[in-house]
C-alpha cells in the first residue's frame, strides 16, 4: 500500500508536467505553449517530495503503527547505547593521558581519521544509491520522455540519494560528538552548531559520489576494458598495500609513550587541510576548547563547508544536464547489441564445480552468481563493507605484548569477529532476505518449467553462504595476523575461523527462511523490501544471533589467557577453563543449528504452499 500511495502521489504531481507536454504537441503550429521554466519544474518537485512525505508517514502511522514504533524504539536504544559506549571511551582516554596538549592532539587524529573514513564511506554509499536513484528507477524513465531538464532529474535525484546516505551518518555520529562535549563540559555553541556541521559535511561526500557516479556511467560504456583493467590494478594495489601495512613494520608494544606517538604520526595522512573531514573536525575542536576567538574560527569553517554544500549540487546537476540522456540511453540499450551468446570462463567453471548438485539447484545457482556480478549496486555496497573493514584494519598493526596483555588481545579479537558478523548481518538483511520476493515476482518463468521449490531456496541458501564465508575468513584471518594471535593462540585463530563459517551459514540461513517466509510480492525494489517489517525482524534476529554465537565462546576464552581474572573465579572454572570453553563452542555450533533449521524449516513449508500468479 505504501508504494502504491507514493506512486499517486508522484504521478498527481507529474500531472502538471504531463499537461504541459500534451499542450506542446497539441496546439496548432502557429501557437507557442509556454513550457514550465525551470522555477517551475522546482516548484512541481518540491511539492512532490512534501506530498509523498506526508503521504508515506500517514501510512506508516495507520497501516504500520507497530513498525514504526519498534524502529523508533531500537534507534532510540542504538543511539544511547552508543553514547553511553563513547561517554565512557572519552572518560578513560582523559584518564590515561593527562597531558592537555597531547589529549588534544589524540583526540584531533581520532577525529580526522573518524570524519575521513565516514568521506569514503559516504562518497561509494552515495554513489550507488545515486546509481540505483538515476540508472535503476522506472520514474526516471517516465521523467526523460517528459518536458523535464535532465539537469532538474540529476538534481532532485541527489536530494533523494543524500538523504538515504546521510541518515545513517548523523546517528553514528551525533552520540560521539555530543559525548565529547559532555565530557569535556564544552559551551552551548558546540551544540548549537552540532547539526549544521554535520549536514553540511554529510552533502560534500554525497556530491563528490554523484560526480563519480555519472562520470563513470558516461565514460565506462565505452571504455568497458579500459575500465575493468584499471579496477582490478586499483583492488590489487589496495590488497598489496595491506600486506605491507601488515608486515612491513616492526613490532611496538602497546601503550607506551613510543608506541602514543607512532600511532599519532601514522594518522598524519588523515590531517591534509584540503580534507572536508579536517575543517569539521577542526571546527569541532575549536568550539569545545577556543574560546571566543575559537567560535569565530568555527564560524569560519561552518561558512566553508556549507558554501561547498551549496556548490558542489549546482556541479552536479550541470554535470547531469550534460551527460544523463546519453549516459542513459547507453547503459539501458547498450553500445554493442551483436554479443555472441555463450558461457564464460567462470561459469564454465563453476558447472564443473557443481556437479555432485541437482540440476535445478545448479542452475539456479549460477544464474544467481551471474547477476551478483553483473549488478554494480551488490557488489559494490559488498565491497563497501569489507573494504571498511580492511580500512581499520589498517591502524591495527602488529604488537609486541607480554603475556599479561594476551586475554586483552584475545577479546579484542573477539570483538573485531563481532564487528565482522554485525557488517555480515546487515548485508544478508539487505540483500539476501530481498531475494525470494524478487524472485517470486518472476516466478511464472520458473513456473512453467518442471523446478522444486525446496531446489529454489537451496540455491539461494548456498549463494548466500558461497559469497559472505570466504571474505568473512580471511578479514579474520588479517585481524589475527595484525594482532599476533597466529603466533600466541594459533587455536583462537581456529576458533574464530570455525565461528566465521557459522555465522555466514546461520545468517543465510536466517535471510533464506525468513524471506520465504515473510515475502513482499507487491514491492519491486529490494532495497524497500529490505526496510520493510521482516526485512527489520530479520536484522534484530540476526543481530541477536551474532551476539549468541561469539559471546558464550570469548567468556572463557578471555578467562584462559587472563590470570588476574581467572583466579578471582569460582573454583570449578577457575580450574578447568578449557572444558568451559569447549562447551561454550559446541553451545555456539547447536545455537548455529537451530538457526539455520527453524527459518529453512518455515521458509519450505510458507514457500511451497504459496500461490504465486
Amino acid at each position: 500500500m505504501q508504494w502504491h500511495g507514493d506512486e499517486a502521489a508522484r504521478h498527481s504531481e507529474l500531472d502538471r508536467v504531463s499537461i504541459a507536454a500534451a499542450a506542446a504537441l497539441n496546439s496548432p503550429p502557429t501557437r507557442c505553449t509556454r513550457l514550465l521554466t525551470r522555477d517551475d519544474e522546482a516548484s512541481v518537485f518540491s511539492r512532490l517530495r512534501r506530498r509523498i512525505l506526508r503521504s508515506v508517514l500517514r501510512q506508516l502511522w495507520q497501516e504500520s503503527s507497530l513498525r514504526a514504533a519498534l524502529i523508533t524504539f531500537l534507534t532510540i536504544s542504538f543511539w544511547l547505547i552508543m553514547f553511553v559506549l563513547f561517554h565512557e571511551g572519552f572518560g578513560l582516554l582523559r584518564t590515561a593521558v593527562t597531558h592537555p596538549p597531547t589529549l588534544a592532539r589524540a583526540v584531533h587524529a581520532v577525529y580526522n581519521v573518524f570524519f575521513l573514513s565516514l568521506l569514503l564511506m559516504l562518497s561509494v554509499s552515495a554513489g550507488i544509491l545515486y546509481y540505483a536513484a538515476i540508472y535503476k528507477s522506472p520514474e526516471v524513465n517516465l521523467l526523460l520522455t517528459l518536458p523535464v531538464h535532465a539537469s532538474r532529474i540529476a538534481a532532485e535525484k541527489f536530494i533523494e540519494a543524500t538523504v538515504l546516505a546521510c541518515w545513517g551518518f548523523v546517528l553514528l555520529g551525533s552520540p560521539l560528538l555530543v559525548a565529547y562535549g559532555m565530557v569535556n563540559q564544552t559551551p552551548w555553541g558546540y551544540f548549537a552548531l552540532l547539526l549544521p556541521l554535520l549536514i553540511s559535511f554529510a552533502v560534500i561526500p554525497s556530491a563528490i559520489g554523484a560526480l563519480a557516479c555519472l562520470s563513470l556511467v558516461a565514460i565506462a560504456p565505452r571504455y568497458r576494458s579500459a575500465a575493468v583493467g584499471v579496477l582490478g590494478i586499483c583492488l590489487l594495489g589496495v590488497f598489496l598495500y595491506l600486506v605491507w601495512i601488515v608486515f612491513g613494520h616492526g613490532q611496538q608494544e602497546p601503550m607506551t609513550a613510543l608506541w602514543l606517538q607512532t600511532t599519532l604520526a601514522r594518522l598524519r595522512l588523515a590531517e591534509q587541510r584540503v580534507l572536508p573531514s579536517w575543517w569539521l573536525s577542526t571546527a569541532l575542536l575549536e568550539l569545545a576548547h577556543g574560546g571566543p576567538a575559537g567560535v569565530f574560527q568555527a564560524i569560519g569553517f561552518q561558512c566553508v563547508l556549507l558554501s561547498n554544500a551549496l556548490f558542489l549540487p549546482r556541479v552536479v546537476a550541470l554535470v547531469g544536464g550534460l551527460t544523463l540522456r546519453r549516459s542513459y540511453g547507453q547503459l539501458s540499450h547498450g553500445t554493442n547489441l551483436s554479443l555472441p551468446i555463450r558461457a564464460g570462463f567462470i561459469d564454465r567453471a563453476l558447472n564443473q564445480l557443481l556437479r555432485p548438485m541437482s540440476p535445478t539447484t545448479r542452475l539456479v545457482l549460477i544464474k544467481d552468481l551471474r547477476l551478483f556480478r553483473r549488478d554494480p549496486l551488490q557488489w559494490s555496497q559488498f565491497l563497501l563493507f569489507f573494504g571498511l573493514l580492511s580500512f581499520y584494519f589498517v591502524y591495527v598493526r602488529r604488537f609486541d605484548y607480554g603475556v599479561q596483555l594476551t586475554g586483552w588481545m584475545t577479546a579484542i579479537g573477539f570483538m573485531n569477529l563481532g564487528v565482522v558478523g554485525l557488517i555480515l548481518s546487515t548485508f544478508t538483511t539487505r540483500f539476501v532476505f530481498p531475494l525470494i520476493s524478487v524472485e517470486g515476482q518472476r516466478f511464472w518463468i520458473l513456473g512453467t518449467a518442471p523446478v522444486n521449490r525446496r531446489d529454489i531456496l537451496w540455491s539461494k541458501f548456498i549463494f548466500a553462504s558461497s559469497i559472505t564465508c570466504l571474505p568473512c575468513c580471511l578479514l579474520v584471518l588479517l585481524s589475527d595476523i595484525a594482532l599476533q594471535l597466529w603466533a600466541r593462540t594459533p587455536a583462537m585463530v581456529v576458533t574464530h575461523q570455525l565461528i566465521c563459517v557459522l555465522l555466514s551459514l546461520g545468517l543465510s540461513a536466517m535471510a533464506v527462511g525468513l524471506g520465504a517466509r515473510l515475502p513482499n510480492l507487491r514491492e519491486p525494489s529490494p532495497a524497500k523490501i529490505a526496510a520493510g517489517f521482516g526485512g527489520t525482524l530479520t536484522l534484530i534476529l540476526s543481530a541477536v544471533f551474532v551476539i549468541a554465537v561469539i559471546v558464550p565462546p570469548a567468556v572463557p576464552a578471555y578467562l584462559m589467557y587472563s590470570t588476574s581474572h581467572l583466579a578471582v573465579l569460582p573454583g570449578s572454572i577457575s580450574r578447568t577453563p578449557e572444558y568451559w570453553f569447549v562447551g561454550a563452542l559446541a553451545a555456539s555450533i547447536g545455537i548455529t543449528g537451530l538457526a539455520a533449521w527453524l527459518p529453512m524449516r518455515m521458509g519450505f513449508r510458507a514457500f511451497t504452499e504459496m500461490e504465486l500468479l
